[in-house]
This record gives C-alpha cells, structure tokens and sequence, in this order.
C-alpha cells in the first residue's frame, strides 16, 4: 500500500469515518506491519493532543466568561451566545480547511491516478516513444509537475495501442485539472473520455465527474473557497 494511501486511511480512522472494509485492511496492515502500528498509534497520540489543547482553550474561554458572569450577571447570556457563536464558527472554518485539503484539484488528481497504466508499459516498446518516455511522464505526474507530464505523455495519444493512448488521455485530463484547467472544452472531453473509455479508466472517469457535481464539492470549493481564502493563511 502506498504511503498515500496509508495517510488516507489513518484520517478517515481518526475522523471516524473510515469504512468497514477499509477498517479491516487498516487492522491487517497494524497486525502485520510493525512500521504501520507505530504509525497508527503516532497518529492517534498526535490526534488526542490537538484534541486535547482544543478543549483546554475552549475550557478556559469558558472559565473567563464565568469569572465575568459572577462580576457582571447583565451580559451573562449574550457572554454565552458569543462562546456558542465562536464555537460554530471554528467547526465551520474547521470542515472549510479539512474541505479544500480533500478538494484541492491537485490532490484529486493524484486520487484518481492509475497505477495500472504504469505496469502495462513494461514490455512496450517503439522507435518513436519508450518505456523510458513512459517512466519520465508518470514521474513528473507523481511529483506534481503537471505541465511537463502533459507535454511527456502527449506523444502517447496516437499510439495504435488503446490502452496505452487511453491512459496518456486519462493522465492529461487529471493533470489539466490539477492545473485548473476546467472549462466547458475540458468537461466535454471527460464526459466523452467517460462514455468511449474502457475500464478501469471509465470508472475512475465517472467517479471524478460524481465528484466535481457533488452539493458538497459545488458548496465548500466553487462557492465558498473563493470567499474565505483571506482566512486560510491565518488559520493555517
């Protein structure tokens, strides 16, 4: 299991959220892997402590406010009704920070990437593009630099094997869209990659658009992202 892969399922498993089939493979994964255990265990120890000094802030807040409330009883529920405003406020601003992380275009992409598409290029070979040409583009996907990987896997769209130039789309319309390039040419182009694609390709393909129509994605990434972006570099 990827490093990736490992961090994803450890969040979920802290946020409560994890699935039953992904908890059992988490549980495998700590019985089996020493390396894995120490860093499950790490990664709650760590959580309780955010959790921990959380709820010590919230608890002195509370404390203050008592102190001022037996000084002064005239602004004992509005002293209140501000503490359950700010309480709302962060967990609002928390789900926000947790909500750009998961949406952000560049870690979707890197979510939807087919290992797959790198195994099949192992006996492939042709004067014009190579196994080596293959291996470069996957790396500069790997590492984030979207623009080269586009320019490296676009020799590959013409290839007369249609699982290797399916791939080379695939990996161009993930790393158009880490770039932000998501207009209407681009949503064309998925929708039909989807329809014409063979799997896993198509599938991966329906489970992006699923994603980009979803209320959740509509609301906390194109709505409200561009409104509360001032805040991030505060907060963060």
């Amino acid at each position: 299991m990827e490093e990736k892969e490992l961090l994803e399922l450890i969040d979920q498993y802290l946020l409560g959220r994890i699935k039953p089939d992904d908890l059992q493979r988490l549980e495998y994964l700590r019985k089996t892997n020493p390396d894995t255990e120490l860093q499950v265990r790490q990664s709650i120890e760590a959580f309780n402590v955010i959790k921990y000094l959380r709820y010590k802030q919230l608890r002195e807040k509370l404390r203050q406010i008592d102190n001022a409330d037996e000084k002064s009883k005239t602004g004992f529920f509005g002293q209140r009704w501000l503490v359950m405003t700010i309480l709302i406020i962060l967990s609002f601003l928390g789900l926000w920070l947790w909500a750009i992380r998961h949406y952000d275009p560049a870690s979707i992409a890197m979510r939807h990437f087919l290992k797959s598409s790198e195994i099949n290029m192992m006996l492939y070979e042709t004067k014009d593009v190579s196994v080596n040409d293959w291996t470069l583009a996957n790396i500069a996907f790997r590492n984030k630099n979207f623009q080269e990987a586009i320019i490296l896997f676009q020799p590959f769209l013409e290839d007369s094997l249609t699982e290797t130039s399916t791939a080379a789309k695939w990996n161009i319309l993930l790393s158009r869209f880490a770039l932000g390039d998501t207009d209407i040419y681009w949503k064309e182009e998925m929708i039909v990659f989807q329809s014409t694609a063979s799997e896993p390709y198509k599938s991966e393909a329906l489970k992006l658009l699923q994603t980009l129509n979803s209320p959740f994605y509509k609301i906390f990434v194109l709505h409200l992202s561009p409104q509360l972006s001032a805040l991030k570099p505060r907060l963060m």
